[in-house]
């Protein structure tokens, strides 16, 4: 049978035909608006076709409801992205990745169940798509507000614990994306210089590249910073670097406030 038939006639293809009504709306709803410019539905759906086209899987770093979860989330990613080595690094180069939404993932696969995983990896070559999550336990790092260790040792740990929480979300995801091993026999290299020039270099399609040292937080050409007193906070090494998941950049934030009071004062 035609592929491009099926879809047209199979539940999938309906729902991927009803998915364009929805992007349309999408782009003509400003309150869709995600970080990434475009609504966060328009990134997943394009991220799909990439991955359809490519013949990849496609990966999703899952976006969640709750702010402060936004930051845990895009820290880990961070240090992945950042400080993966090689073969950690590798699973990535076979995939597509977009961060997007558990509800914007159901939107387009209503398969995808309900929770917010850390991970959705979706196999854009069955129909319907196959939705796998990820959803490893990774550690977390201590609340410590003690002084019992100097600067360098105190640093020490956090990176030890930052290789942990690497080496966890490495693990998870070669089981999910490379089991057998052997898409990856000899590619660690080429695939991981791919990974670091298209998403650590580069956007990751759905967020932004920020940077925060205990002195604010700072998005990656966002041409207005925001930041608070030095000192007020401490940030991981391996953290430093991380993928702001919010909304709007503190920036965007800031102009849309002098926007409004401007149009308050009838500037």
């Amino acid at each position: 049978m035609n592929r491009r038939s099926f879809l047209k006639t199979s539940a999938f293809g309906a729902a991927l035909l009803a998915l364009g009504s929805k992007i349309d709306r999408a782009f003509g709803d400003a309150s869709c608006e995600t970080n990434a410019g475009a609504s966060g539905l328009a990134q997943l759906a394009d991220g799909y076709r990439r991955a359809q086209r490519s013949g990849k899987p496609l990966l999703v770093f899952v976006i969640p409801d709750d702010d402060g979860k936004k930051w845990e989330r895009g820290r880990a990613f961070g240090e992945l992205l950042n400080h993966g080595s090689a073969a950690q690094l590798a699973p990535l180069g076979l995939c597509e990745v977009v961060c997007a939404t558990m509800a914007e993932v159901r939107g387009l696969l209503p398969s995808a169940g309900a929770g917010e995983p850390l991970m959705v990896l979706i196999d854009s070559a069955q129909v319907p798509a196959r939705v796998q999550r990820i959803d490893p336990m990774l550690p977390d790092y201590p609340n410590e507000q003690r002084f019992d260790a100097d600067w360098a040792t105190r640093v020490k740990r956090e990176d030890a614990i930052s290789d942990q929480r690497i080496a966890v979300l490495a693990r998870h995801l070669t089981a999910a994306v490379a089991p057998d091993s052997s898409s990856l026999a000899g590619r660690e290299a080429a695939l991981a210089g791919e990974v670091r020039d298209r998403l650590v270099k580069q956007r990751v399609p759905g967020s932004h590249w920020a940077n925060a040292s205990g002195c604010g937080t700072r998005v990656e050409e966002d041409k207005d910073e925001v930041g608070i007193a030095c000192g007020m906070g401490h940030v991981p090494s391996k953290s430093s670097r991380f993928l702001y998941l919010y909304a709007q950049t503190p920036g965007e934030q800031y102009r849309a406030q002098r926007e409004a009071r401007d149009k308050a004062r009838g500037k």
